[in-house]
């Protein structure tokens, strides 16, 4: 039985095509929302040009700045004291120990 092309395999065999292209592109939206940059910007680049080059550019672009800048300020060093009282440990600015309650010196 040889194989016959219709108009409903053609329509199908789009359907998919562009359902892959659009996934694609959603991956490339994806990657670029975890490096700190605008996912609809680079979906829809990637939908105009392509998928290959999408990820390609928002690979050797890296991390945006401001996602860096984001990171490092949420990292913050958390300095203790020690309580003469009961030797447990406050937050530096604390004015009393959480364990006994006694004034710690600031």
């Amino acid at each position: 039985m040889p194989f016959s092309y219709t108009p409903q395999l053609g329509l199908l065999i789009s359907a998919g095509v562009i359902g892959v292209y659009a996934v694609l592109c959603f991956g490339v939206g994806k990657v670029a929302a975890k490096k700190g940059r605008n996912f609809a910007g680079w979906f829809l680049f990637s939908l105009i040009l392509s998928p290959i080059i999408g990820v390609f550019i928002v690979l050797l672009l890296g991390e945006s700045t401001t996602k860096a800048v984001r990171d490092t300020s949420q990292v913050r060093e958390v300095v203790k004291v020690r309580c003469t009282e009961c030797g447990g440990t406050a937050k530096e600015d604390a004015a009393f120990c959480p364990s006994c309650g006694a004034q710690l010196a600031n």
